[in-house]
């Protein structure tokens, strides 16, 4: 069996984007372990899988936030 990596991400979010960037995230990403934890003004997102799905996920996260800057 294949050893699971894990990594997490830390994004700077405006709050009013926040629950758009979020659902479409979870829509997306649901071929990889997820999880979300809210703070004060970030967000921290935990993904857990394999390295070719994790660094997948990274890439798929990342054209998301550029999407929710440039609207």
């Amino acid at each position: 069996m294949g050893r699971t990596n894990k990594k997490e991400i830390v994004l700077n979010i405006e709050s009013n984007k926040q629950l758009d960037f979020i659902t479409k995230i979870k829509k997306k990403l649901n071929f990889i372990g997820l999880q979300i934890i809210f703070k004060q003004n970030s967000i921290h997102i935990i993904l857990r899988g394999p390295r070719e799905r994790i660094n997948y996920a990274i890439q798929i996260i990342k054209k998301i936030q550029k999407e929710n800057k440039d609207s």
